[in-house]
């Protein structure tokens, strides 16, 4: 299926959160290798000028520099460079002013109010504030702009958007959501200037300015001199970004010193990079995982006893080592990363049973069923995880036959068309989201066709209780719900695993995104 804009929906679908993670990363930091890992740690002091150029896995004549359209890793990479963000999140988690420097709602949570910073210019010279925000925010919400976030604020009441004076916005929603702020932080929100459209020649707030941009080919942007957050940054003078789809030839690149960083480092060459001196490897747990849903509408997986079994069917453990290379997390059928302040420990791991696997399929009569199960190139990871899943099924007692889709079109004709074809979430913004998006019986992207009015009721409670700890215990109880009677195995959380020159400093790992979330106007080279 094609947008608006010319463009695969699918991809749209499968990145629309890549800047969307959960919140609450403090215990992340503890699985990050190389890079920076934190502001305190930085090894020596920053210095000015210096030119760079990263490469990330994908390019297309179809890029873009509209911050709503946004759908590539690449893209997300130039839009952070270019502006900011309404509110960030700080690499362990926590929610931080950005153009908004505070936030507050009413006890319902239907009532926002939004202090924006003063002394921002865009790199036009015009000033920013409230017109500027209320313009991007209802460009995303338009049902023309086609964002892949305007899901996210179906919730505001468009007659409720106002601007109380230049630097205060309220926000008035149609149904109360506690969870508006971490919405807030997604990259479709980076802020335009009110009434502008022509991203061939973008103005933002952000580190640098766009000095060319060729889609296919490259962008170039340089130094903001008047970037607002001052103490000398950003300290590089220029950052050209390509695409580079192949991984092998990304690699080579680095090691050339054709390019200072790159995404995506491919398993095979985890181990090469590791020892090369001039090279870092960064690998971040981050909130991505694959799925495996079944849907519940349809014979077999209308039977918890075949889905119960199929979750037995896999050593966790086993299959991130060997579909993931051990750069990931165990995960529980629950898309809330260990992580995240919401997130139930107490819903552990289904373990490896042969026996409660057999004993499962027999009584639901489907000890002689094959399962076939759909996935994809299109899946980040799906095709190992998918062969070492059907593996160790088949030894298990069940069934499992993979079926290779085509790439192209898998996320239209197969994905939610086929009863179990695998899945990919780059991770949402809050643990009330993740629930939401995907598992709520209305949910747009409810893959698994699963419908439970209970988990419902949990999560439409949750929305409108602004505090945390009366709260946790909904999301608690939801999360072991979806455990038990949900329907996707979620195996492991994978994570972010890139490379940088060692020359290039300031990178800080970063949960929600490969080298840094590229936020790099504290990136600096060591020359």
């Amino acid at each position: 299926m094609t947008g608006s804009d010319g463009r695969n929906w699918s991809v749209t679908r499968r990145t629309f959160n890549s800047g969307v993670a959960a919140i609450g990363m403090a215990a992340a930091t503890g699985g990050m290798i190389a890079g920076d890992p934190s502001p305190a740690l930085a090894q020596a002091a920053p210095k000015k000028g210096g030119k760079i150029k990263a490469a990330m896995d994908s390019t297309s004549a179809k890029d873009t520099l509209d911050p709503s359209k946004s759908v590539s890793i690449l893209e997300l990479c130039r839009a952070t460079l270019t502006y900011n963000r309404l509110i960030d999140m700080t690499p362990d988690g926590k929610l931080s002013p950005g153009l908004v420097e505070s936030w507050e709602s009413n006890k319902a949570a239907d009532d926002w109010v939004l202090k924006l910073r003063k002394g921002v210019t865009f790199h036009n010279g015009k000033s920013f504030g409230a017109a500027d925000v209320i313009y991007t925010l209802r460009r995303v919400m338009d049902p023309k702009t086609a964002s892949p976030s305007r899901v996210l604020l179906t919730d505001i009441d468009p007659d409720g958007l106002k601007a109380e004076d230049e630097q205060t916005v309220r926000i008035k929603l149609a149904s109360p959501n506690a969870n508006l702020a971490e919405a807030l932080t997604v990259y479709h929100l980076h802020v335009v200037p009110d009434g502008f459209t022509d991203f061939l020649k973008p103005i933002g707030t952000g580190p640098f300015v766009c000095k060319s941009f060729e889609p296919g080919v490259n962008h170039v942007g340089v130094r903001y001199p008047n970037y607002w957050r001052g103490d000398g940054k950003p300290y590089l003078d220029e950052v050209e970004t390509i695409g580079i789809p192949d991984p092998t030839s990304r690699f080579n690149a680095l090691l050339a010193g054709d390019i200072h960083a790159m995404n995506k480092l491919d398993t095979s060459l985890i181990a090469r990079a590791k020892g090369i001196p001039d090279v870092d490897l960064l690998s971040v747990p981050g909130p991505a995982h694959a799925t495996f849903p079944m849907r519940c509408d349809t014979p077999p997986f209308d039977k918890l006893e075949v889905r119960q079994a199929l979750k037995y069917a896999v050593d966790r453990a086993k299959l991130l080592e060997l579909a993931y290379a051990n750069q990931g997390v165990v995960a529980n059928d629950q898309p809330v990363p260990p992580f995240d302040p919401f997130y139930n420990p107490e819903v552990k791991p289904t373990p490896y049973d042969p026996d409660r696997v057999k004993s499962l399929l027999k009584s639901a009569g489907h000890e002689n069923t094959v399962f076939e199960l759909y996935t994809s190139t299109a899946v980040a990871g799906g095709m190992d995880a998918a062969n070492v899943y059907a593996e160790m099924a088949n030894k298990a007692g069940a069934k499992v036959k993979v079926i290779q889709a085509p790439a192209d079109g898998y996320w239209s004709a197969t994905w939610m068309k086929k009863p179990w074809a695998m899945s990919f979430w780059w991770g949402r913004p809050a643990a009330g989201t993740a629930l939401e998006l995907v598992y709520t019986s209305d949910a747009k992207w409810n893959e698994g066709a699963w419908k439970n009015p209970k988990f419902d009721q949990i999560l439409k409670e949750a929305r409108s209780i602004t505090d945390f700890d009366r709260r946790k215990p909904l999301y608690w109880e939801a999360q072991q719900l979806l455990s038990d009677d949900g329907p996707s195995l979620i195996p492991v959380f994978s994570n972010w695993v890139d490379a940088k020159s060692a020359k290039l400093k300031g990178i800080v790992n970063h949960p929600y995104g490969p080298l840094g979330w590229f936020l790099w106007d504290g990136a600096w080279l060591d020359t």
